[in-house]
């Protein structure tokens, strides 16, 4: 009993976040983050930003990674109606006016499933994209990503044996600037966006009493090239820089900081009242982490109902060292 509650009392302190060192309590120096080899209390296992499980850091789906991934979406990677107007066809130049219009909002679902060393997890997401032109070269995007992630027999019962599941909750809202360096008005067959963007994001589990908000703030570009009437090629890069302040008993990661370099390149090809698309993105993390590197592949269409209105879907796979998922996601899109 008394080894026990010697035990606990270790695991309190350290994660009171004392720094006097006990038992095998280490720090390394270059990483930046300290080490328990004897005692991990319930939810610590998730404080190392090297841990499969990583609320905030250190993982394709932890927070770092999913506000990057939100910026490179909506600001490297082209939209369905950025698109249009880059291929500047004569029936869309003809109705212009209508087929983007001074605002668009567009709501997509998306859910899937994947494995990070070993531990399942299920992952649905809702995002509502905002956007509305301030001028011919400017526009303000706003950006409300919800979502909701389970990860599968993390939890000890009664015997100690990992048999419960832990929910994990998130929500944020981002703000974007794209500018058009190159417009349709300087008679190029390219375009380039430049966007500088910030964000505050919460992910929370009371499961794993773990939280935290992070902070984001990128740059990212996208230049579109349109190869004919039907075919479009965009590259586009995004670079995040995150902070975070821990919100429960364990703020993840120990180290508050991380930078995550997205690029990637994608590929329309339109057919009448069909849009095909197709991309592939390399993500990394610059600093330390448990998956430092990992691709995502996808693929989608659309089809416009109206000339204001069209309905899509899409489907991604990603994969890195020691994970793969794949996710499925449905939208649609209103301009006015």
């Amino acid at each position: 009993m008394k080894t026990k509650l010697s035990s606990f009392f270790v695991c309190a302190l350290l994660a009171a976040g004392l720094s006097a060192q006990q038992g095998g309590e280490r720090y390394d120096e270059e990483e930046e983050w300290w080490y328990d080899d004897e005692c991990r209390c319930p939810g610590e296992w998730v404080d190392d930003p090297r841990s499969s499980g990583a609320v905030t850091d250190g993982n394709p789906i932890s927070s770092v990674a999913l506000a990057a991934r939100e910026v490179a979406l909506s600001s490297a990677l082209l939209s369905e109606a950025e698109a249009m107007e880059v291929a500047d066809l004569a029936e869309v130049a003809a109705t212009a006016s209508e087929v983007t219009g001074a605002s668009s909002l567009d709501i997509d679902f998306g859910g899937g499933s994947g494995k990070i060393d070993g531990t399942d997890f299920d992952i649905f997401t809702l995002r509502v994209p905002y956007s509305r032109d301030l001028s011919q070269r400017g526009r303000l995007n706003l950006l409300m990503p919800l979502s909701f992630t389970r990860l599968k027999n993390v939890l000890p019962d009664d015997a100690g044996v990992q048999n419960g599941n832990a929910s994990i909750y998130g929500a944020g809202l981002n703000a974007a600037y794209r500018y058009r360096v190159i417009d349709k008005s300087d008679g190029k067959p390219y375009r380039w966006n430049i966007t500088p963007s910030a964000g505050l994001f919460l992910r929370e589990s009371s499961d794993l009493n773990q939280g935290a908000w992070v902070y984001s703030t990128a740059i990212s570009s996208s230049f579109a090239y349109r190869l004919d009437e039907n075919w479009i090629v965009n590259l586009g890069n995004s670079l995040s820089l995150a902070w975070n302040s821990g919100r429960k008993s364990y703020p993840d990661p120990i180290r508050d900081n991380q930078q995550v370099l997205i690029n990637g390149l994608q590929v329309f090809y339109l057919d009448g009242r069909w849009m095909h698309h197709a991309y592939i993105m390399d993500t990394r993390f610059l600093r330390t982490s448990f998956i430092d590197n990992f691709q995502s592949i996808g693929a989608g269409t659309s089809f416009r109902l109206t000339q204001n209105r069209s309905l899509r879907a899409s489907v991604v796979y990603e994969a890195g060292s020691r994970y793969h998922a794949f996710r499925a996601m449905f939208g649609s899109s209103w301009r006015f």
